[in-house]
């Protein structure tokens, strides 16, 4: 039997689902497998799970398999009327308890984007995630570097595939400028670092230009994600984009002395409620002024 998981999108997103199935897994004393067929369209982002030494076991097609435990027919029937396939899907954005009810031999499909999935298994994961293999010499230089360096603000900065999805709510200056301020006075750090996918882009935000504390991280071409991530998480504070990448450097290093701001609302979908996704500790900072945010949804 085993618990088996289905990744799906880019690093961050992929990261949830490892982390939601190795706490089922663990749980139930039993292997964790992956079932990659979300990840083998062309246009999907690459598998990342296998760039650190994670618990998964072997990789398998999912498949429907036949339920004969009165007990595991009694779960299923809670999640799908026939009481017979094993696939459990999360019911939306926000935690779902059910998921972790869940028997030996099922497979779950979905984001699972809350720390409460993997509460108590926070050693195993960040151990985990944090043992890249095969590093590249310039992740490891600059690990280093960073890791040396008096106290530094993380800024990342998320562009790529939002900015052709007006729902997930790209965030802009405003969040940036607030953000650093508040974490500036509050600390007195003055240095920051900005992480992007796009530094030209944010190169151009008002809040982050013409200051010499200011240093845009250029990835070098042999990075992976997962090495970029962790350089991130090295911030002594960090100000999140509404993006799973910057969440897991949040969470990674997460501390009573650190200082984490994420941008609110998280995204524009209407059917998502971000009330399970951040840390009890983190700080919530509006995304848009009141004015940006009357025109848009009043359609002004």
């Amino acid at each position: 039997m085993a618990i088996t998981i289905r990744p799906l999108g880019g690093l961050g997103n992929q990261l949830f689902v490892y982390a939601t199935g190795l706490t089922l897994a663990r749980r139930r004393t039993t292997e964790l497998v992956a079932d990659l067929s979300l990840l083998r369209e062309k246009s999907s982002p690459q598998y990342q799970l296998d760039s650190f030494a994670n618990s998964i076991s072997r990789f398998e097609p999912a498949s429907e398999r036949e339920v004969s435990s009165p007990r595991m027919r009694q779960i299923l029937s809670r999640f799908r009327p026939s009481g017979v396939d094993n696939t459990f899907k999360e019911r939306g954005f926000w935690f779902d308890p059910r998921i972790m009810e869940i028997p030996d031999g099922s497979t779950i499909d979905g984001y699972f984007q809350s720390w409460k999935y993997f509460y108590g298994e926070e050693e195993t994961l960040r151990r985990e995630i944090q043992s890249v293999r095969q590093p590249t010499p310039s992740f490891l230089e600059l690990k280093t570097q960073l890791a040396a360096e008096q106290p530094w603000i993380g800024v990342h900065v998320r562009r790529g595939d939002y900015t052709a999805i007006a729902q997930m709510g790209i965030t802009e200056d405003f969040y940036y400028g607030r953000a650093l301020d508040f974490v500036q006075r509050l600390t007195g750090v003055e240095a920051v670092r900005v992480f992007s996918d796009d530094i030209a882009a944010a190169s151009k935000l008002p809040s982050l230009t013409g200051n010499s504390n200011v240093e845009f991280m250029v990835p070098t071409s042999e990075s992976s994600p997962l090495e970029n991530l962790l350089c991130l998480a090295n911030a002594h504070h960090l100000i999140m984009a509404n993006s799973s990448f910057s969440w897991w450097a949040a969470w990674l290093l997460d501390k009573p002395s650190r200082i984490v701001t994420y941008p609110r609302p998280w995204v524009d979908f209407r059917s998502v409620n971000d009330r399970d996704l951040t840390l009890p500790n983190w700080i919530g900072i509006g995304r848009e002024s009141i004015e940006l945010a009357v025109q848009r949804h009043v359609g002004y």
